[in-house]
């Protein structure tokens, strides 16, 4: 599911819609926080990983992509990768950078296409675009 700016303009409406997330699921694996209401990012046991939550819910956003991209590049499933993905949308979309955002949400539905915490953040990533235009 690729982003188009100009026909998600033409196609969304502008107001915010809160996506909700399933904690059942999230509570047996996972904790949720999020750096704003509109976007998820998923904590594991990682070491790595629970650094870059730490550091988005601390607004260092630099450093929290630093750790998710890091992560990346150890042997993951393609369970844990569509949760770095699906992270590393929220961060880019919390630092503004919507095409990079998009390009994360794509690969982490790519690798897990009913990750509820990838289809909130892509709805609200598309709600983000709305609202630029």
């Amino acid at each position: 599911m690729m982003f188009n700016t100009h026909s998600l303009s033409k196609s969304l409406p502008v107001a915010l819609l809160l996506v909700l997330v399933s904690l059942t699921f999230m509570r047996s694996q996972n904790t949720v926080s999020s750096y704003s209401a509109d976007y998820k990012i998923v904590s594991a046991m990682d070491k790595k990983i629970r650094a870059g939550v730490k550091a988005y819910r601390n607004g260092d956003l630099e450093t929290a992509a630093m750790f998710m991209r890091t992560s990346l590049k150890d042997n993951r499933s393609k369970a844990e990768q569509a949760k770095l993905q699906s992270n590393l949308c929220a961060i880019y979309a919390a630092m503004n950078n919507t095409q990079r955002a998009a390009l994360a949400c794509d690969k982490a539905l790519e690798l897990a296409p009913h990750y509820t915490p990838a289809r909130s953040n892509a709805q609200a990533l598309k709600i983000k675009f709305a609202k630029q235009s």
